[in-house]
């Protein structure tokens, strides 16, 4: 497996994970990768039994989140009493059941995210992930000037941000949540909440009634290391990071403490 497809399959599990996780009832999305990953490692089908063997070695080869011995398959993995060889049992078993629906649907994505985090994991280490590249979030959701607080507020409810950028004159600026909350609940005379939602963004942040803060940027061949300690507000406050062009202001991610939650290499 090269640097390139273990990034590949490192993001495609990801982006499935967080649509499971969304609603159970796409656990197929991760099912998907999982095959995928096992044809890419063996040249051939065969479904999950027969690509057993090639996932689970790339796990014991990196003993993935316990440390342990690249010769052995770890036992805990974070997963309640399953060990990783059970876990990968139980998906293979009821990736052919035809009940996959309700409770059994539940059961199952529980069991893929929890397969799909030891494997996110174990392919970050494949790949010797060291750099802000390899963990931002690409294509990141931002503000616009000219959208309403109201879209904005939406916005931060449906996907649970607690941050969002904005460019503001050419510079690039966060509108936090503390921010937007502070705003709606200000007095203000004779201003309501639905004349406050519907305010646009750049209008409110001009009147200074909206705060934004000034973005913590990066670019993308940055070490980690130096991010976590250069900007501890990353850490302590939860700050994102923008990972910026080297030569413009073209936004081509963003990078949170979350995205930093995977095991080092």
């Amino acid at each position: 497996m090269t640097h390139k497809s273990a990034l590949y399959f490192r993001d495609a599990f990801r982006e499935a994970r967080l649509k499971v996780l969304a609603n159970a009832e796409h656990y197929q999305e991760l099912l998907f990768v999982l095959e995928r990953l096992g044809k890419h490692l063996t040249g051939k089908g065969g479904g999950l039994g027969g690509s057993e063997l090639a996932i689970l070695g790339l796990v014991a080869k990196h003993g993935t989140l316990q440390g342990k011995p690249a010769d052995n398959l770890p036992t805990q993995m974070g997963t309640g009493e399953l060990d990783v060889v059970e876990l990968y049992d139980l998906v293979r078993r009821a990736r052919n059941d035809a009940m996959h629906e309700g409770a059994f649907a539940r059961n199952l994505a529980v069991h893929l995210v929890q397969l799909s985090i030891i494997l996110e994991d174990a392919l970050v280490n494949k790949a010797h992930c060291k750099t802000v590249k390899h963990y931002m979030m690409r294509h990141p959701i931002c503000a616009q000037p000219w959208e309403p607080v109201g879209f904005i507020r939406q916005t931060m409810l449906e996907h649970s941000f607690s941050f969002l950028p904005v460019q503001i004159n050419e510079k690039w600026e966060i509108v936090s949540d503390r921010a937007v909350s502070a705003y709606l609940w200000q007095q203000c005379m004779g201003v309501g909440g639905r004349q406050k939602l519907a305010r646009p963004l750049k209008e409110a942040i001009a009147k200074g009634a909206l705060k934004t803060q000034c973005a913590i940027t990066t670019t993308p061949d940055t070490c980690v290391h130096t991010v976590l300690k250069e900007y501890p507000a990353v850490i302590d406050q939860g700050h994102p990071v923008l990972v910026k062009s080297g030569n413009d202001e073209t936004l081509l991610g963003i990078i949170t403490a979350f995205d930093l939650l995977y095991a080092p290499s």
